[in-house]
């Protein structure tokens, strides 16, 4: 008979989960807190242990600099002069914004980004 162990998973332990060779440059530090944030509350709204699949979450979503920018990649018959980005993928799918502060040529710089699941 097998068991299952669970281990919790703290915000810091999944942010600093993306800090190998392979995913540091996969999300913002701000993108990966607020999938965090995402995953707790989908778990306890589900009412379900959830578990911790960085792999599954990289192929899940992508960061994209702008709504635009993603609605561009992401919806084939996207037209950016007639429709609101955010709307329209928010029709198709979930979608997180993201906004903070990065490090950048020598001062701490705002951004926002948005978190599209694929779809």
């Amino acid at each position: 008979m097998s068991i299952g162990l669970y281990q919790t998973v703290t915000e810091t332990d999944f942010v600093d989960a993306f800090n190998t060779e392979e995913r540091k440059e996969q999300f913002t530090h701000e993108a990966r807190r607020a999938l965090f944030t995402y995953y707790d509350q989908l778990a306890d709204d589900c009412d379900i242990p959830m578990q911790f699949d960085m792999i599954g979450v990289c192929c899940d979503w992508s960061e994209y600099d702008s709504a635009e920018e993603a609605a561009a990649e992401c919806i084939t018959d996207w037209q950016d002069d007639t429709d609101d980005a955010l709307s329209a993928l928010e029709y198709e799918t979930t979608v997180i914004e993201v906004s903070g502060k990065t490090w950048r040529d020598g001062e701490y710089v705002e951004f926002t980004s948005v978190l599209v699941q694929s779809f």
